[in-house]
């Protein structure tokens, strides 16, 4: 099976305009994850903490 460039260009071409995307908004994206991941344990904490007997 032979691919030749010309059908392979535009599938590096996408894959390479995705990798530029994911870096140009990198530290936003790390950012809002970090985000979330403090607002979720922080309600499982005090979730756990109300749901503690006493």
């Amino acid at each position: 099976m032979y691919i030749g460039p010309e059908s392979l260009m535009p599938l590096a071409s996408a894959a390479a305009a995705l990798v530029g995307g994911a870096l140009l908004f990198w530290r936003r994206l790390v950012a809002m994850a970090g985000t979330v991941w403090r607002a979720v344990s922080r309600a499982g904490s005090s979730l756990m903490a109300s749901l503690r007997v006493r």
